[in-house]
């Protein structure tokens, strides 16, 4: 099955139930996907300060609203094939959130890179 797709010319432009990522987040996916976040499920009260986390939100946000319009099987398509993997990879004791608790943020650091050599620049 594919996906919902962007209206072609002539139909209704596509307008959005929700505004923006953070409205999206905080009244529908934080009060409908809530759990007591544990050992097992991490979640970071200023998840707006994950970029890994606010890049996954916003697939899902944007995917959310397309999926929503499909009359007969896309919610559940949108669970199985966007929410699941994504939720999965979002709370894992690894993911983005690893290093929080209820009380405590602590962001993530980005990765250390090095400059590749000039020769490897000229290479590519």
């Amino acid at each position: 099955m594919t996906g919902p797709t962007e209206p072609e010319a002539g139909e209704e432009p596509f307008e959005p139930l929700y505004d923006n990522l953070t409205d999206w987040v905080e009244h529908h996916f934080a009060q409908t996907y809530a759990w007591k976040p544990g050992s097992t499920a991490r979640w970071c009260a200023s998840w707006w300060d994950h970029a890994e986390a606010i890049y996954r939100l916003e697939a899902l946000w944007r995917t959310w609203e397309l999926y929503r319009l499909e009359p007969r099987l896309g919610i559940a398509s949108w669970l199985r094939d966007y929410l699941d993997p994504q939720l999965s990879q979002l709370t894992s004791p690894t993911g983005p959130f690893a290093s929080c608790t209820e009380d405590r943020h602590s962001p993530v650091k980005a990765l250390l890179t090095n400059q590749p050599p000039e020769a490897y620049l000229n290479d590519l």
